[in-house]
């Protein structure tokens, strides 16, 4: 339920930080940015989808060991899995909405193209929360299994 949260969390913090960003500048203005920006803007979100595709590689390579039997075990390991992949998704959408948007584009197409590139940048930090959350995991698991608490 948390990562279903987090998500949605998310969500709408791309939405606030679009409607802010569009209220404070204009949408014309907004949409020149992203523009300008957007060379820039692809090379990070295929950067962000080939960290993510790393990430979810050595995810699974993790599941093989005792450390990610034990993730099965407990029932996180798919959560994990999704938090790993969904990522990629987004980044490869967002490529895909920057790669399409030219000068004199639809503002509303401009509009969902700045939403989704709001969307990969916070997204871009929950990974790497998801990163440090799942060090917290394997250092707690590790820490019982050597003073034998199982």
């Amino acid at each position: 339920m948390q990562i279903c949260w987090s998500y949605f969390s998310e969500i709408l913090a791309a939405g606030l930080v679009l409607a802010v960003l569009s209220l404070w500048l204009g949408q014309e203005r907004v949409s020149h940015i992203l523009l300008a920006a957007r060379s820039y803007l692809m090379t990070f979100t295929i950067a962000a989808s080939a960290v993510s595709v790393c990430l979810f590689a050595a995810f699974i390579a993790v599941l093989c060991t005792d450390f990610g039997r034990r993730l099965r075990l407990h029932g996180v390991a798919k959560a994990y899995s999704v938090a790993f992949a969904f990522p990629i998704l987004i980044f490869l959408v967002t490529f895909s909405l920057l790669s399409s948007v030219v000068p004199g584009s639809n503002i509303w197409f401009s509009s969902a193209v700045g939403y989704f590139v709001v969307y990969s940048g916070l997204n871009s930090y929950t990974i790497i929360k998801n990163l440090i959350d799942i060090i917290r995991v394997w250092e707690d698991v590790d820490k019982a299994r050597t003073f034998g608490k199982t």
